[in-house]
């Protein structure tokens, strides 16, 4: 604050200084022309007649009876207008302006935006695998011992430690038959054998008899339905099958022939597949709108 204030303090001086000199510049500059003025009012006062006479009265008295009567004489013309005068010096510069008042803090600004996420560190190593433990001793199976006599059921004991393996003692005498033990746990299901190899072929069997001719035991039944009747089947003997078939009517218009059986009772007329049970018959049907129509079936043994 000293230093501003020292600072504008000698501002001011250096301003005041500058009016006073310019002030002085300005009457150097008219000078000139004021002592001009004042010559030239004293020239015209003293050619002036009324002039001489006003100081004659002032001298004496004497010389006041030879003025003239004083007489106003016409208006002069009006004097030519005067050059312009030269342009004044450029006035000194002003002085500098008191300082400005410190300016409102501004409002704060809007928060930037968040920075960007780092990548994601690296993933570390695998740590390495634990060396294998030892594998564990055979346990050495002793020796059978004697039956004994059925005991109380004593508590378990702690395992005991594998001893070693005994001579072979002479056969004692056939101990008496202990009771049934506790049925022991079921094992674990034990591991699916290999597939044996396919085995040889086996010899040939031996021919068998020779069966009776068809020839023998073939037989051919018909059916007829008259009147109206506009299909018939033919059926076999018990116990024979059908060998074949077919039928006839006056119209000579098939519309349906094959074989049945006791479970298909009219033949097919569309797909594919076979019969569940042996044929012992033969259907015959006509489109025509009267029969008779009549119906044949060969059947065998």
């Amino acid at each position: 604050m000293d230093v501003m204030e020292s600072g504008g303090e000698a501002r001011r001086t250096k301003a005041a200084a500058a009016v006073f000199t310019r002030c002085l510049l300005l009457c150097v500059a008219m000078l000139p022309g004021m002592l001009g003025l004042l010559v030239f009012s004293g020239s015209a006062e003293a050619a002036s007649p009324a002039r001489r006479c006003s100081v004659a009265k002032r001298g004496s008295r004497k010389a006041a009876s030879t003025c003239p009567m004083r007489v106003t004489g016409p208006t002069g013309r009006a004097g030519k207008t005067g050059a312009t005068g030269a342009t004044g010096a450029t006035g000194l510069e002003g002085l500098t302006g008191a300082t400005g008042e410190v300016g409102e803090t501004g409002e704060t600004g809007e928060t930037g935006a968040q920075g960007v996420t780092g990548e994601t560190g690296v993933e570390g190593a695998t740590g390495a695998t634990g060396a294998e433990g030892a594998a564990g001793g055979s346990a050495v199976k002793g020796e059978i011992g004697d039956t004994g006599s059925e005991g109380r059921q004593g508590a378990t004991g702690a395992p005991g430690s594998a001893g070693v393996t005994g001579a072979t003692g002479a056969s004692g005498a056939n101990g008496a038959v202990g009771a049934t033990g506790a049925q022991g746990v079921l094992g674990a299901t034990g591991v699916q054998g290999v597939t044996g190899a396919t085995g040889a072929n086996g010899p040939a069997g031996p021919t068998g008899a020779t069966g009776p001719s068809v020839a023998a035991s073939v037989t051919v039944v018909y059916a007829t339905a008259g009147g109206a009747g506009r299909s018939v089947t033919a059926s076999c003997p018990a116990g024979d099958v059908a060998l074949g078939g077919g039928g006839t009517d006056p119209s000579g218009e098939d519309r349906s022939s094959g074989p049945v059986s006791s479970t298909t009772t009219t033949p097919p007329t569309s797909g594919g597949g076979s019969y569940s049970a042996s044929p012992t018959g033969w259907f015959y049907s006509t489109s025509a709108g009267a029969g008779p129509v009549t119906a044949y079936v060969v059947c065998s043994k």
